[in-house]
């Protein structure tokens, strides 16, 4: 059975592959691209290239295994076979090798994280984890790290942005943000007391 992906389809060529600008405001990372190759392990290679398109190389290995080479925008997408055929393992190569999240998954998870950050108190350790490409809020513009740590600030529910203090103040769109999560508030112990020698 073929299968249709029309959220990964730009002007009409199959951006799988790897893309550049992938849709419009959607998230595009190299996990969520190894997640959908995933999907294809253990199935046999016709099926990834009666979805994906022929092959740009094929190659027989000295172990009898077969590797089969598409390149697309700056990605070398590579699948691994056993002598029947079955998919064994995948790698990719090069710095567009991304997919989009789609609409629905996108949504879902900010729901997830709009939850969470209506629990925060002001001070909350936090680590967040950002979608790759993300950045900071509209104004400012600089480029999101891949993931980092701080103390929330607020939330600013008019332009659905949060505040961190992790040095300096920067807002995150919370569309963004990948994964947020709590973590223990760092305590230093108490140095011991020293102890008297004895006479």
């Amino acid at each position: 059975m073929k299968l249709i992906f029309p959220r990964y389809f730009y002007f009409g060529t199959m951006i799988l592959f790897g893309c550049i600008g992938c849709g419009a405001n959607r998230p595009a990372t190299l996990a969520r691209y190894k997640t959908f190759l995933g999907t294809y392990s253990q199935k046999n290679i016709k099926d990834a290239i009666a979805d994906f398109g022929p092959p740009n190389s094929s190659i027989t290995m000295p172990d009898g295994t077969f590797m089969y080479t598409w390149r697309r925008w700056n990605c070398l997408t590579t699948a691994t076979t056993d002598a029947h055929g079955t998919i064994l393992s995948w790698s990719t190569q090069g710095d567009n090798c991304v997919m989009n999240y789609s609409q629905d998954e996108i949504a879902q998870n900010l729901a997830e994280v709009k939850a969470k950050v209506a629990t925060l108190s002001s001070g909350d350790s936090l680590h967040v984890v950002f979608y790759e490409g993300c950045t900071t809020t509209v104004i400012q513009q600089y480029l999101a790290p891949a993931e980092l740590d701080g103390r929330f600030q607020k939330w600013n529910k008019f332009s659905n942005t949060i505040t961190l203090d992790q040095g300096d103040t920067n807002g995150y769109a919370l569309d963004c943000i990948e994964k947020i999560e709590k973590t223990p508030t760092s305590t230093t112990a108490p140095a011991p007391s020293p102890t008297p020698k004895p006479d």
